[in-house]
């Protein structure tokens, strides 16, 4: 985890969010992962399938 998410992540748990800190998280990282999935997984399914084409 870099500094920045470090540092964000403490301002989150320090604050007076309470629940909602948790939603944001949950949100973030499903976030991340959907866009490295949307970048990746071309890639992957062209070497994947490449023998079926």
């Amino acid at each position: 985890m870099s500094n920045r998410q470090n540092h964000c992540a403490k301002d989150l748990a320090a604050g007076d969010l309470g629940n909602t800190a948790l939603w944001i998280a949950l949100l973030t990282f499903l976030s991340a992962r959907g866009l490295g999935q949307f970048i990746l997984y071309p890639r992957l399914a062209k070497k994947t399938f490449a023998s079926l084409s």
